[in-house]
């Protein structure tokens, strides 16, 4: 699960979404940044993240499934 909080300049108004997945997130959080709230983050992994941060984490996953699914060239296949 990932929290996503958005934070105006004033301490009231503070608002927070839950996503279930890191993509869900980042779009939360996308979300809050276009209503104009200036401080978004994202708590996940056991750390708060910076929209910026976060989004590289999501970046590096999507990298790590891709590098981790075998290539049409380089798979076998068993008749």
């Amino acid at each position: 699960m990932f929290i996503v909080q958005g934070k105006p300049r004033e301490p009231e108004g503070i608002e927070k979404a839950t996503a279930d997945s890191r993509e869900e997130a980042l779009e939360t959080a996308s979300d809050f940044l276009n209503r104009g709230f200036p401080f978004v983050t994202v708590v996940a992994d056991g750390r708060i993240y910076t929209v910026d941060e976060f989004a590289m984490t999501v970046k590096s996953a999507a990298r790590r499934r891709s590098q981790s699914a075998p290539s049409q060239s380089t798979a076998r296949w068993r008749r």
